[in-house]
């Protein structure tokens, strides 16, 4: 299997680059996207990091040329169908990183204007069950 690293065409908000880590290592983009926004934190790292991989990353081959080679006998009813199925994943993708920002903003003016609210505790707490959600969800589809 050749498998090469691409900035994902198909799934990407910004520049495609989570998109494409996604992709190469089979795990959901929105897991990358929180890593990388996480590390947006700890002094800039996850944006230079995103940054230098824009850069530096190769753009994927457009769904015409990917589907030209590799679906050469396949109807266009099918093709639609691969199509689709892409264009929706995507569609999901972003719906559930606008829900992680929208709960992240929440926090932060929670944090603002209710004086006993403290995101120390929080973060962390949330960082822990989004693991053993991770964690229960592998375990369960296998």
């Amino acid at each position: 299997m050749n498998k090469k690293f691409y900035r994902s065409s198909k799934d990407k908000v910004f520049a495609g680059v989570c998109g494409g880590i996604g992709e190469y290592f089979n795990i959901d983009p929105v897991l990358v996207r929180v890593l990388f926004f996480i590390l947006l934190f700890v002094n800039g790292i996850g944006l230079i990091l995103y940054l230098l991989l824009m850069l530096i990353t190769p753009k994927e081959p457009t769904t015409i040329e990917m589907l030209d080679a590799e679906n050469k006998d396949r109807t266009e009813e099918e093709l639609s169908s691969i199509t689709n199925e892409k264009f929706q994943t995507a569609n999901k993708t972003r719906q559930i990183f606008g829900i992680i920002l929208l709960v992240i903003g929440i926090l932060f003016l929670i944090d603002n204007l209710v004086p006993y609210f403290d995101l120390e505790f929080v973060i962390p707490i949330a960082l822990i069950i989004f693991g053993l959600y991770l964690i229960i969800k592998s375990k369960a589809s296998k």
